[in-house]
């Protein structure tokens, strides 16, 4: 026995959807859908010392059953990448592709020029008073392992709402140090950014 979420009267019966709010009746299962469809899932959040932060199962979940879909916070190119569009992230035709007029970066036409996920490196390149000279094509470009965490770095100024968001992401940084892996980014993104 739970209490309903509206009354607080003693019940057993659960939203069938994510079975973790209580109602008393179909009523004030009804009166709450609005407030409660936003969070009505059929997992929860959890924490603990061996998994960190993690999601359970609220009820059983039938085979390819989508349970949870949201957007990425950013987006941004591979660390090891040939050149890209940087406003679609579509691979560059080396006969077929514009460079932004400000910072010079490729991009695949016009429209890509505008696009919001170009217009953190185009601010960036720009401050620095030098536009981006990418002639080759064909292998990984040293110049783009940096670009998705300068993206994710400009949110703490651009928008506020997605970089809290990111800061509630649980942090690995404790478990990587001293990696393989944390020393090359280290080298090849942290120093790079700082320069």
């Amino acid at each position: 026995m739970n209490p309903c979420h509206i009354c607080k009267t003693e019940t057993k019966n659960s939203c069938s959807n994510c079975k973790q709010v209580f109602y008393c009746s179909a009523e004030h299962q009804k009166q709450h859908w609005k407030e409660h469809k936003k969070n009505c899932h059929p997992f929860k959040v959890a924490t603990n010392d061996v998994l960190g932060r993690h999601m359970v199962a609220a009820r059983t979940i039938k085979p390819f059953e989508i349970i949870l879909k949201e957007a990425p916070l950013f987006r941004g190119p591979s660390q090891l990448t040939p050149p890209v569009c940087l406003g679609c992230l579509n691979a560059i035709d080396p006969k077929d592709y514009i460079n932004c007029e400000k910072c010079g970066w490729p991009l695949c036409g016009d429209e890509c020029a505008h696009k919001s996920e170009h217009i953190y490196e185009c601010e960036l390149t720009a401050m620095r008073n030098k536009k981006a000279n990418i002639q080759e094509f064909t292998s990984p470009h040293p110049l783009y392992q940096c670009l998705s965490t300068a993206r994710c770095l400009m949110l703490r100024d651009k928008d506020v709402e997605r970089w809290n968001k990111i800061n509630e992401l649980e942090s690995l940084e404790d478990q990587r140090r001293g990696s393989m892996q944390w020393k090359a980014d280290y080298e090849s993104v942290c120093k790079f950014i700082l320069k």
